[in-house]
């Protein structure tokens, strides 16, 4: 997608807001936010909010420079993590460099399709391979 100091980013598809515990088709965004920070044992280090969904920085707690951020699609309900050439150990300024050089306002505004699992023409290695939901216990 783009190129800056951190790499190249691309796009993960996680899973459907309806896969977290206590999720349904009538749950609102905010609700929809906590059990996803809950699911992930995270904080909120910084959020951004738009009308088509949710771009975050998720920390773990008491743990500096362990943010990995991701995008909540509002009108797929779905979740997207956001990958670089490098770890996901963002801090929150760090996080306010990668939203302003890589243009993130436009991920929310896309209102991206919830059924693709990898934003096509960005191939990775399996090292980049987004975290497991049942690893994120000890990582966002």
């Amino acid at each position: 997608m783009s190129t800056s100091s951190f790499g190249t980013l691309c796009l993960d598809y996680l899973y459907r807001a309806s896969e977290l515990p206590g999720i349904g088709s009538r749950s609102t965004r905010w609700q929809v936010l906590a059990a996803f920070l809950k699911a992930a044992e995270g904080r909120a280090e910084r959020l951004v909010e738009h009308r088509n969904g949710v771009l975050l920085l998720q920390s773990i707690l008491d743990r500096p420079h362990s943010g990995a951020i991701y995008l909540y699609s509002e009108p797929h309900r779905s979740f997207y993590m956001l990958s670089f050439d490098r770890d996901d150990d963002f801090s929150g300024h760090e996080f306010d460099d990668v939203f302003e050089k890589y243009n993130l306002e436009r991920l929310i505004a896309a209102g991206l399709p919830g059924d693709q699992r990898r934003i096509p023409h960005h191939r990775r290695s399996a090292k980049h391979r987004p975290r497991q939901r049942s690893q994120r216990n000890s990582a966002p």
